[in-house]
């Protein structure tokens, strides 16, 4: 499987996935994006929690999640299945588009390919999450279809690593560095290099998705995590900008009475 950016150590180990940070705090990203999807009307995704692990000499700071495949199951991406079909690049297929038939495109080859129903409101609402957690890294490639050779495809998020200004290198998002600064950097993918703008036009063909329970704090949630592998500057910048991601997004917010999630086998 793809990690952040694809540049992630990870192991499998009795029927969990772990992953190693490499560009930052990769792996608190992913346990907060699960903290905020766990109090949302997103039900198809992984679930990370935080880990520390051991390999050949070395102890990691990182996270885990569950295998979510079955013995029958497999994963592919949207570019592999672009490529396939088309015989070409699928940067070369989307690129002559405008912005909104490149996601028009994209639903319909998913919805008649795949014989998924409904995928562009699933399109939105993946986009939506991206843009409150600030992944930069939902390329081609990090959209994920699970295939079960009796029934069929089904969409499935993970890999959100690379939300909350997670890469700290000094030429990405580094510590050190305004949250407003930082932000202005972040530039969205698949469609378009603008969160809004990829968005807005899905909003504006599907209706918006995406709704997280307005009761959620993210300093409460990630208190626990307070003493461990992460320092608490870096689990307060990770609390700062998902508060400055929210201020600006206070139409996803509202009051959930149900955030049962769903297994990757399709049960709560």
């Amino acid at each position: 499987m793809n990690s952040s950016k694809g540049n992630q150590f990870k192991i499998k180990r009795r029927g969990s996935w772990y992953k190693a940070d490499f560009l930052g705090y990769e792996g608190l990203s992913e346990y907060a994006a699960t903290l905020v999807l766990e109090h949302s009307n997103f039900q198809e995704f992984a679930k990370y929690t935080l880990a520390r692990f051991g390999c050949k000499g070395k102890v990691y700071r990182g996270c885990v999640s569950k295998d979510f495949l079955g013995s029958d199951e497999y994963l592919v991406t949207l570019a592999r299945l672009l490529n396939q079909v088309n015989g070409v690049p699928a940067k070369i297929t989307l690129d002559r588009l405008s912005l909104k038939d490149k996601i028009l495109y994209t639903v319909d080859f998913v919805e008649r390919t795949l014989g998924i129903e409904n995928y562009g409101k699933y399109l939105t609402k993946m986009l939506e999450f991206d843009s409150l957690i600030l992944n930069d890294d939902r390329h081609l490639n990090n959209i994920w279809f699970i295939c079960n050779e009796v029934n069929g495809y089904r969409a499935w998020m993970f890999d959100n690593g690379a939300g909350f200004l997670s890469d700290t290198r000094e030429m990405y998002y580094p510590l050190d560095e305004e949250i407003l600064a930082c932000a202005s950097k972040v530039e969205s993918k698949p469609f378009s290099s603008t969160f809004s703008k990829q968005v807005d036009m899905c909003r504006e063909l599907y209706g918006q998705q995406l709704k997280i329970d307005s009761s959620f704090n993210m300093y409460d949630a990630l208190d626990s995590a307070r003493g461990g592998s992460y320092s608490d500057r870096c689990i307060n910048r990770v609390c700062a900008v998902f508060d400055f991601v929210r201020s600006k997004n206070r139409d996803m917010f509202t009051v959930l009475t149900n955030t049962k999630v769903l297994d990757a086998f399709g049960s709560k």
